[in-house]
């Protein structure tokens, strides 16, 4: 018990430090401001309400985030940076196991439309997924990434590829991590998308007996219109796809391959937003996907979002929306506040 206090304190100290030695080393000087130094610090508020019937989860999520980052620039492109994130939920035990390292490289041209990172890295602007691959809960509860992604923009296209490695093998941790790739097009008002992701969940060692490895991903496409500029809506979208799970134990080694379709879309009028997602088709079957598509033996929903946005485009961002969920000829509920402030020198 000892240790593990000590051990906390530790982590909570060295959080401590590196918040006062990034103000220091931030605001202190300010020549630095115009040095190779690099910076960002930010705030995170969630609350999502789930009221829910089954077989969906019930429940609420409520919670604080904070960031804080230190870089060098070795010049226009190279980049190197470390920093701490820490996450409380309310009402839970203050603990140091929410307090992660952030230390990576990231490689940025711009002018050629390429950017790399590696290392334990912020999953905000390097790495985003479906929310039927990797839903609101998975990203709340892991909002970084343990490994590399590349992405390479282009004439219109974007190439994409990645890894994130979520367990290193041990005698109690199975080995496990996430990979995957995507494809995006654009092209005036027109855009399709292709999105493919594989989770592998080994053994331990030494191996467990009874148990198999798995594997569990899947793909997804789209295709869809991006319009703007009408008297009754700024930006309005609409997009038509499927997807498909790709789900396996090697025990039996039988492959499960639910498929379905969608249509998704959003209208928004100055602060105001207005969205939609509606799924047929056979239960999928995604282990990080959100609730409605991690076996959940739903066929049929629909999903309609009416809120109001903030974005000042710079700093700060608020988004608070009511959510109404059609399963099962049932109606749930959720509420959505999200809050995001941000000051950074990149």
């Amino acid at each position: 018990m000892t240790v593990a206090i000590t051990k906390s304190y530790n982590r909570i100290l060295l959080f401590s430090l590196l918040m006062m030695a990034g103000r220091t080393l931030v605001w202190s000087d300010d020549t630095l401001l115009t040095s190779p130094l690099e910076y960002r610090v930010s705030f995170d508020g969630v609350l999502d309400n789930r009221e829910y019937h089954r077989p969906l989860t019930d429940q609420t999520l409520f919670f604080m985030r904070g960031e804080m980052e230190l870089g060098y620039a070795l010049d226009e492109r190279h980049k190197m940076r470390g920093g701490v994130s820490y996450t409380q939920e309310f009402g839970a035990p203050e603990t140091a196991d929410n307090l992660y390292a952030l230390l990576y490289y990231h490689y940025d041209n711009e002018g050629r439309g390429a950017q790399f990172h590696f290392g334990a890295f912020p999953r905000a602007g390097a790495l985003e997924l479906p929310k039927w691959f990797f839903g609101d809960e998975a990203a709340y509860y892991r909002p970084f990434v343990h490994g590399a992604a590349v992405e390479i923009n282009t004439h219109g296209v974007t190439l994409g590829a990645w890894v994130d490695w979520t367990g290193r093998q041990t005698e109690i941790v199975n080995e496990s991590f996430l990979f995957g790739y995507g494809a995006k097009y654009r092209h005036g008002w027109f855009f399709a998308e292709h999105d493919f992701m594989m989770y592998h969940f080994a053994h331990t060692d030494p191996y467990t007996p009874g148990e198999h490895v798995q594997d569990n991903g899947g793909a997804s496409a789209e295709i869809g219109v991006i319009l703007g500029g009408y008297k009754y809506v700024d930006t309005l979208w609409l997009a038509v796809g499927g997807m498909v799970s790709l789900d396996r134990d090697r025990g039996d080694n039988v492959w499960y391959t639910p498929a379905g379709g969608f249509v998704r879309g959003e209208a928004n009028k100055a602060f105001f937003l207005l969205r939609f997602f509606y799924y047929t088709g056979e239960p999928q079957r995604f282990i990080w996907g959100d609730d409605f598509f991690a076996f959940s033996e739903l066929g049929t929903l629909l999903r309609l979002d009416a809120g109001i946005r903030f974005n000042d485009k710079r700093h700060f961002s608020m988004e608070l929306s009511q959510s109404f969920h059609f399963y099962n000829n049932r109606i749930g509920y959720s509420q959505h506040f999200l809050l995001k402030a941000e000051l950074k020198k990149r």
